[in-house]
């Protein structure tokens, strides 16, 4: 297989990042996805999209099944793949492929790579340097710009101990790290934030209602009920979402909804030799219908 694929370095701040199984079957997605539409058994696969198994996913990644349904699941929670599956293959799309792989001309693509291979190893070497220069220059830039903000802010916050004004920005910068949705720069999200006339209040809120939606979002995925995609931090912020409450209503409340058939259901279905584990899950299911 030839080409190559993009990462950028936002990638070490993605919540699975340290979790080995998901970054690795992740970035598998990425390697075997396809960079344009294509056609397969008269089947039209989108780019972002691609044909496998849970099998050959075990198999390619040496990783056990139990893995491999865990690792996607995780994936599809927060909204970076989705599956389709029928009982002779699988079909996985990653939602936002064009985000993570941007090309100035998509036509051209290929015949970029093949001009690309003779380009001499001066040219190369040459390139490399000058991009790594700049990346570095702007790397330095955007931390000096951070730590320039972060004094405005200690002069700014009427608080007369510094410890604890150090402490508020910290604790709203551990927050902005682990919001799962679409987020900005500190500076951008803080002024936002400041525009709630009590955010000094407000920041020690943020975390614990994060996690607790954090809850709510994983409990409705593991009843196979619809979760909801993260709102982006700037929208979560202005509508004040740490005031949310999630409980769950009673089920006797519920408006009764035609059952959809859960995608873990039928990946086990999907298996050539399941386990004892497996089987009991689909039989636990099956007579719960």
């Amino acid at each position: 297989m030839e080409g190559w694929i993009k990462l950028h370095r936002k990638l070490l701040e993605w919540e699975w990042y340290d979790n080995a199984n998901c970054f690795r079957l992740f970035i598998h997605c990425l390697l075997e996805c396809n960079y344009t539409d294509k056609e397969w058994h008269g089947i039209m696969i989108n780019k972002g999209s691609f044909i496998t198994s849970p099998d050959k996913l075990s198999k390619k990644l040496k990783l056990s099944k139990q893995q491999i349904r865990t690792s996607i699941n995780k994936l599809i929670l927060t909204n970076e793949i989705t599956i389709k599956t029928t009982n002779k293959y699988t079909i996985i799309t990653i939602c936002k492929y064009a985000d993570y792989q941007v090309y100035e001309n998509d036509n051209n693509n290929q015949n970029n790579n093949q001009n690309n291979n003779q380009i001499t190893n001066k040219q190369q070497t040459n390139n490399k340097q000058i991009t790594t220069t700049k990346n570095t220059k702007n790397i330095i830039t955007e931390e000096i710009k951070e730590i320039e903000y972060k004094k405005e802010l200690l002069s700014e916050i009427k608080i007369s101990d510094l410890s604890d004004k150090n402490k508020i920005i910290n604790e709203f910068e551990n927050f902005r790290k682990l919001y799962i949705g679409t987020k900005r720069g500190l500076e951008t999200e803080f002024e936002d934030l400041k525009k709630h006339k009590d955010y000094i209040k407000i920041i020690p809120l943020l975390l614990p209602a994060l996690n607790k939606e954090i809850e709510y979002k994983q409990n409705k995925k593991n009843k196979c009920e619809f979760v909801p995609e993260w709102k982006n931090l700037k929208t979560w912020i202005n509508q004040r979402c740490w005031e949310d409450e999630f409980n769950d209503i009673p089920e006797e409340q519920k408006p009764k909804k035609p059952m959809n058939t859960p995608q873990w259901y039928l990946m086990l279905k999907d298996l050539v030799k399941p386990t004892a584990e497996d089987l009991q899950q689909i039989k636990r299911y099956e007579d719960s219908l």
